[in-house]
């Protein structure tokens, strides 16, 4: 197995997804296999794994699937879901990139994996596509919905939740394959709590201080409000935006006004480095590891200001609350903008932004709660406020940027 192995360039656990449960066959092969048995055994009911083809520069395509109990199956067109970090998906878009040959190959391809093995309900079937041998090559199916179906949804104008519900009744499926067409372009934006430094993808947590969501040309999928604590412990998907236009490039103008309109205080997000996908990295680039390189997480570095300004959300609301009236409780800026000075040292960086506010509001239970936040506050015309919180800390420089859109950062 360990010869095998080395030729052919992976293992991947029976149990589990592929996006979490693949790994490649590192020198020595031996620690790989082990490692991901005794993962499989903690984790799942077996420890056996199998070998399968390393793809290094891959594109993965996948097919949405319905199938009803009268043995029909259909197809609603494939999904590119290629930028992942940690081998999962962090942007998927519809159609992909590809040839209406390979579009052809892939569809039937699906359906004829669903009717093989009689498949009722709602599913994807998932491939890996090798660029340089341009071969296709099955990777597995998932009987259920996925996470990015509101791109099949908008492209197709199917409603796949309300669908889902009607096959499990045992209803027969309420159209045919050529009743089902695409229309425009739809990507979706995984918003993570995420920052990238240090060359990788890092987690982030924290309490939602504040939050806006973009209001015009986009789907926005969550259930995170105000007060909600982002936790270590759980998935860190703060919100799913979708747009959907006649045209790609519509479409990725519209994801871009999103991106800039979303703004959270309180926990650093995966919006800047989102953002520097769509504009700056060519889409000949993608594919399923290129996040993975410390090159590429290198020119998503998330600005200085990003990291800080979030990490140091609640000290800012609580200056500004102090700076202007002292209200804590329901504080809202309500002048068209105002520009604000601040000094802050947060966690040894030092930042020195131009700052405009342009729409702020403080909603906090009680005047501890905000004394908790910081230690000193300064501002440029030498008035200080004293906020303490127990420890040495103390504020040096803080000034953040325009809207909090941390992208435009110079």
């Amino acid at each position: 197995m360990v010869r095998s192995c080395m030729c052919v360039g992976s293992v991947e656990g029976v149990c589990g997804c592929v996006d979490t449960n693949v790994r490649p066959c590192a020198q020595p092969p031996q620690k790989t296999i082990q490692s991901l048995r005794q993962e499989s055994a903690n984790l799942f009911t077996s420890n056996t794994v199998f070998i399968e083809k390393y793809v290094e520069n891959g594109r993965h395509l996948e097919v949405q699937i319905a199938g009803d109990c009268c043995g029909r199956v259909v197809h609603f067109y494939e999904r590119d879901c290629s930028l992942q970090r940690r081998h999962q998906k962090i942007l998927e878009q519809s159609p992909a990139p590809i040839s209406q040959h390979l579009r052809a190959d892939l569809c039937s391809s699906a359906v004829r994996i669903g009717l093989e093995c009689n498949f009722q309900g709602l599913g994807t079937v998932e491939f890996l596509y090798d660029q340089d041998q341009k071969q296709l090559y099955f990777l597995e199916i998932n009987p259920r919905l996925q996470v990015e179906h509101g791109v099949t949804e908008l492209v197709t104008g199917v409603d796949l939740v309300s669908l889902q519900l009607q096959l499990a009744t045992g209803a027969p499926l309420p159209f045919t394959q050529n009743d089902i067409r695409t229309h425009g372009h739809a990507i979706e934006c995984r918003v993570y709590a995420e920052t990238v430094r240090d060359g990788g993808w890092q987690s982030e947590y924290g309490k939602v201080l504040w939050a806006r969501w973009p209001a015009t040309c986009v789907r926005i999928d969550t259930s995170v409000q105000v007060g909600d604590t982002i936790s270590p412990h759980y998935d860190n998907l703060v919100a799913k935006l979708l747009t959907h236009a006649p045209t790609k490039q519509l479409c990725v103008t519209n994801m871009l006004q999103a991106l800039n309109s979303f703004h959270l205080f309180g926990c650093a997000t995966s919006v800047a480095p989102l953002h520097t996908l769509l504009t700056d990295v060519p889409e000949a680039t993608w594919n399923t590891s290129l996040l993975d390189s410390k090159a590429v997480c290198g020119a998503l570095q998330s600005p200085l200001c990003s990291v800080v300004s979030n990490a140091g959300a609640s000290m800012l609301l609580a200056a500004c609350a102090i700076l202007y009236d002292g209200s804590y409780l329901g504080f809202q800026l309500n002048s068209s903008s105002s520009h604000m000075h601040f000094r802050m040292t947060q966690h040894g960086y030092e930042v020195a932004q131009s700052a405009k506010i342009t729409w702020l509001q403080l909603a906090y239970e009680t005047a501890n709660t905000l004394q908790g936040t910081c230690s000193v506050v300064e501002t440029d015309s030498s008035s200080s406020n004293d906020c303490h919180n127990g420890s040495d800390n103390r504020i040096t420089s803080f000034r953040i940027c325009h809207a909090v859109q941390t992208h435009e950062c110079p």
